[in-house]
């Protein structure tokens, strides 16, 4: 992060952490941040895009509630990535019903990417 006068963000920003050495702040991992970007940008974006590390239905759950409370019709997009290690990460029937659950959590998008 470049500056830290965004609101924002401010809850994020690792100030313990200190500075990188290319002048960055540092910000805290986690689901929690993703939302509240999302949140910020949605009335200006005519979809929100979910992108994560591995498949994950409880975190995929949780962004589309957290961004949801806040704009409710609001379009959601998913990246069902071809480089996720879906075997590891996943059991069969999750694998099966994967995109179906998305679909339910309002994630209209479901792209291959």
């Amino acid at each position: 992060l470049t500056s830290d006068i965004d609101e924002r963000d401010q809850p994020f920003v690792d100030y313990d952490a200190g500075r990188t050495v290319e002048g960055f702040y540092q910000v805290r991992n986690g689901i929690e941040p993703c939302i509240a970007r999302a949140i910020a940008y949605a009335p200006h974006a005519d979809l929100i895009w979910c992108e994560t590390s591995k498949p994950d239905l409880a975190q995929a759950k949780k962004f589309a509630e957290g961004v949801r409370r806040h704009h409710p019709g609001k379009l959601l997009a998913y990246n069902c990535s071809p480089s996720f290690n879906w075997k590891k990460n996943l059991d069969d029937p999750t694998i099966a019903k994967f995109q179906r659950e998305l679909g339910t959590m309002g994630y209209k998008f479901q792209f291959i990417t």
